[in-house]
């Protein structure tokens, strides 16, 4: 689906699509680790958008960030830090590494 919005011509137009995907598949993700939670299968999830979206990148325009390896990330880790799979400590340590790697 998110590929399906490489066919038009307007930026903005496949943010939105890509935008409205990966909420969708957030969304969905979260319901099914409500319902079976089991971590594994949430971090394959957002690994699986995050590379779609690193591959195959959709630009902002006008101020709007895109999703690309910059956004995409970010927005998975802050998905399963929300959702409880990571603890604060891992998400700190996730966006900023180990204090060995600064």
């Amino acid at each position: 689906v998110l590929l399906g919005g490489a066919a038009t011509d307007d930026p903005m137009a496949r943010l939105r699509r890509g935008l409205m995907t990966l909420v969708a598949v957030l969304a969905l993700e979260g319901i099914a680790h409500l319902a079976v939670p089991q971590p594994h299968i949430s971090v394959a999830v957002v690994v699986a958008a995050s590379v779609v979206l690193t591959i195959n990148p959709l630009p902002g325009r006008d101020g709007v960030p895109g999703l690309h390896m910059g956004t995409a990330p970010l927005l998975c880790v802050g998905w399963l830090w929300a959702v409880g799979i990571l603890s604060l400590a891992d998400l700190e340590r996730s966006l900023y590494g180990t204090p060995s790697l600064r």
